[in-house]
């Protein structure tokens, strides 16, 4: 970790925002002196951290809430994508109450650093830290260890300012901080002392091992002899913090479990806990907003680059042409087709099967208004339009049906479009409602391939995608999940699934007649359709034209 400065737009925005909300929201108004005089070093930036960081941040704070209410010392570590490591530890002389109070004002400090991937803040009663890899063995750092001295001299404290008392007093706080550094040393890492108006405190963290904890200690008494004859000095050290004092600063043993001279302080800590809360969210909010926003941005960009490209290239055509240079559309042109034939998807593992799923539906959550000024409806999902490059990442294709709305209009229609992709066994019954049936007996995994049955949890298919894919089939919308809800059911496993309705079920032999009378109307018409261009009428009829967008304007999306 190494001190950074905020550089650049992007930068210099998020210490904009993350300032305003501190200083609005926050001020440390307590002059309590063990919650003040911090000292905040942030890590570098990582933008591949992407906008999962600050989530994962604030369940890790909240871990570490909850391990630190038993004691005085908690490390947590959050196995997440990047991984988040944290320690708090409070000085062994406050009591518990007093911990927790400086716990939650450090904790509402150090996520000024956001979005950085490290942090550490040092108050004079306790040390919080978090990276993304482990650190609690650390003790000292070249780079990052440091002293912080007071502005007054020790002459200004007392009448004699002769160079003879500066020099006792340096003496005093040799002594002080060697003997201090000895007995935490002696007595598990911490002490405190007064030697003859030298006050001083010693402390390591408990995960610091010993020989780590005495370098640690012994550079930074010597680091704060190099404040002198300032009347304070302050190490700062990566594995322990010591101090000196014309003041008395610390707490006797005695008196740190009955809060003496400071009332209210359960109160306190409520205050500012619930602070330290609303602050979480505020950050969480704000990071995953703005980096919706800027991925957004540069998506549109980009797709406006294209979009000037393919002008540019001349490959637009007239549907006129196309018929004509397809001998409309007949069989006996057509160059290829997509697909995967059966003996290909019998290598197709659940893994990939599932990736597949989980793309597909990113893809129509990012059409369906991620952040875009229009919502773009797809209307004709199936299995066929979705494509697969060579990594099998899912490709949405076909947008012959698609319907461009407005974020403030409803995609809702009640006529039917697309294709009723239902095949599934040779009975009569259709794919929704074979699903249903199976669903409440209880045997979803009859449904499951036979190729990838003995690969995967008889439970994993059942619970994580059949069940989406019953509650997306439901006949009331209010049932029905967003695309980005389908999304977070499918990849967050906390995610708790709705228990679903019946479906609505279409009988499969009136299905089957329709699309026989369907597709010989079809057929007919095409014929008809192209003995007319035969014959020289060149173009399409108008009434044609306005038959097709009647029936588009009444198909849902």
């Amino acid at each position: 970790m190494d001190l950074v400065h905020f550089s650049g737009s992007e930068e210099s925005y998020w210490r904009w925002v993350f300032m305003f909300i501190f200083s609005s929201l926050f001020s440390t108004s307590i002059s309590e002196p063990r919650i003040s005089n911090s000292t905040l070093l942030c890590g570098k930036f990582n933008p591949l951290n992407g906008t999962n960081f600050v989530p994962s941040f604030v369940k890790e704070m909240r871990g570490l809430s909850e391990a630190i209410n038993a004691r005085r010392f908690a490390t947590y570590h959050l196995d997440s994508a990047p991984p988040i490591y944290a320690l708090a530890q409070c000085h062994r002389d406050l009591s518990q109450t007093e911990c927790l109070l400086c716990f939650a004002v450090s904790r509402t400090k150090i996520p000024r650093c956001l979005p950085f991937n490290s942090a550490r803040i040092f108050l004079d009663g306790c040390f919080l830290r978090y990276e993304n890899y482990s650190f609690y063995r650390e003790s000292v750092s070249s780079s990052l260890d440091q002293v912080v001295c007071s502005s007054d001299d020790v002459a200004k404290a007392g009448e004699d300012s002769s160079t003879k008392r500066v020099g006792l007093f340096g003496k005093k706080v040799g002594y002080a901080v060697s003997r201090v550094t000895k007995i935490a040393l002696r007595d598990g890492g911490f002490g405190a002392l007064a030697v003859d108006g030298v006050f001083a405190l010693a402390q390591c963290w408990e995960s610091v091992p010993f020989e780590g904890c005495r370098e640690c200690l012994q550079k930074a008494a010597m680091a704060v002899k190099g404040c002198l004859p300032k009347a304070e000095g302050r190490g700062l050290n990566t594995g322990c913090y010591l101090r000196y004092s014309t003041e008395k600063f610390f707490n006797e043993r005695g008196e740190t479990e009955h809060n003496h001279g400071f009332p209210g302080i359960e109160v306190i800590i409520s205050i500012v806990s619930a602070t330290s809360a609303f602050i979480m969210l505020s950050v969480a909010v704000a990071y995953v907003t703005y980096a919706r926003f800027s991925k957004r941005k540069r998506e549109l960009e980009n797709l406006g680059q294209i979009s000037k490209n393919f002008d540019k290239s001349g490959l637009t055509f007239k549907y006129e042409t196309l018929e004509k240079a397809t001998d409309y559309f007949s069989l006996s042109r057509k160059l290829g087709q997509g697909g995967a034939d059966e003996e290909k998807a019998k290598h197709l593992k659940w893994k990939h099967r599932f990736e597949i799923i989980v793309g597909t539906a990113e893809g129509l959550a990012h059409l369906h208004g991620g952040g875009s000024e229009t919502r773009i409806i797809h209307r004709d999902i199936k299995s066929s339009n979705v494509l697969l490059d060579e990594l099998l990442n899912p490709k949405i294709a076909d947008f012959g049906l698609v319907r461009c709305l407005a974020p403030d209009k409803s995609h809702l229609s009640t006529g039917v479009a697309g294709t009723l992709n239902t095949t599934f066994s040779k009975d009569s019954a259709s794919l929704l409602q074979t699903v249903w049936t199976l669903y409440k007996l209880n045997r979803l995994a009859e449904v499951v391939d036979a190729c990838i049955r003995d690969e995967i949890s008889v439970k994993v298919a059942p619970n994580y995608v059949l069940q989406v894919g019953l509650l997306c089939t439901q006949a009331s919308v209010a049932l029905r999940p967003s695309m980005a809800e389908v999304v977070e059911m499918l990849t967050d496993k906390d995610c708790e699934i709705p228990v679903p309705n019946q479906p609505p079920f279409l009988n499969a032999n009136v299905k089957e007649q329709e699309s026989s009378t369907k597709s010989y109307n079809s057929s007919d018409s095409f014929i008809s359709n192209a003995a007319r261009k035969i014959q020289g009428s060149g173009t399409l009829s108008e009434s044609s034209r306005t038959g097709s967008s009647d029936e588009a304007s009444k198909t849902p999306s």
